[in-house]
């Protein structure tokens, strides 16, 4: 007969063995179909991901045009750029500001903002212009004007002011494209 010490290393084998067995079952049976699941919950996270990501650029590069009449809306823009450009400079950015406003302007207007150039100098001294309002007076086919008020923020070495100014851009249509061909400051 086995003695006690012999059934209990039986017993104990099988138990191990049982063990193990249900172990590599799990490894080589159960363990793919969980990790294939997950796979599959991942990579559909991911095109979800995706797809929403899409729908938001979707969203984003669609341009929102404001109401009212294309024309009009294109003049002000217009004169919104010409009028921040041009009324933000320096004495240390190498008139950067006649640069930029130069394709926005008639030949005649090119001409008057070349006058306009700042004396470079190692002393600070600048300004910062935004358009604060805007509104057409007048247009038609061939020419409008926005009437525009901006705030000016001025800075030297020691002193910082802020003004506020209204006047009007003129603007002919050259072209499809609106060009800016006169501003006019209303008196301080």
């Amino acid at each position: 007969m086995i003695d006690l010490r012999k059934k209990i290393f039986i017993i104990a084998g099988i138990t191990v063995g049982v063990i193990v067995a249900f172990i590599l079952l799990y490894l080589y049976v159960y363990a793919p179909k969980i990790r294939e699941n997950k796979v599959n919950e991942v990579i559909n996270q991911a095109e979800n991901q995706a797809q929403n990501i899409q729908q938001n650029q979707n969203i984003i590069t669609t341009p929102i045009i404001p109401p009212g009449n294309p024309d009009e809306v294109y003049a002000k823009q217009v004169a919104k750029m010409f009028v921040e450009r041009f009324g933000t400079n320096s004495n240390q950015n190498d008139n950067r500001h006649i640069e930029e406003v130069s394709s926005l302007v008639t030949s005649e207007m090119s001409a008057w903002i070349k006058t306009q150039m700042q004396k470079q100098s190692n002393e600070y001294k600048g300004m910062d212009t935004k358009l604060i309002s805007s509104s057409i007076q007048e247009i038609n086919d061939k020419s409008a004007t926005v009437l525009v008020g901006v705030q000016i923020n001025e800075q030297d070495k020691n002193t910082s002011k802020t003004i506020y100014r209204t006047g009007k851009v003129t603007l002919v249509k050259v072209g499809s494209d609106w060009k800016v061909d006169g501003l006019y400051w209303d008196k301080e």
